[in-house]
């Protein structure tokens, strides 16, 4: 049975403690990635993107 899309949106709550995840398709996880990936490079590749990488490498070091 195919699963209406906003049914992907959000989980099961099994009980107070524990929280069911909800199986996302690959096609829209390929989907989400072919959107976000230029942006997400751009900003890696910007000065502010390799100063906070920087920043974020020395405050997780171990």
């Amino acid at each position: 049975m195919q699963k209406n899309p906003t049914e992907y949106a959000v989980g099961e709550i099994k009980n107070e403690n524990e929280f069911e995840r909800p199986e996302i398709p690959k096609e829209v996880i390929s989907e989400l990635a072919r959107f976000f990936l230029p942006d997400i490079i751009a900003f890696f590749e910007s000065e502010e993107g390799k100063r906070e990488y920087e920043e974020w490498k020395n405050n997780n070091k171990k």
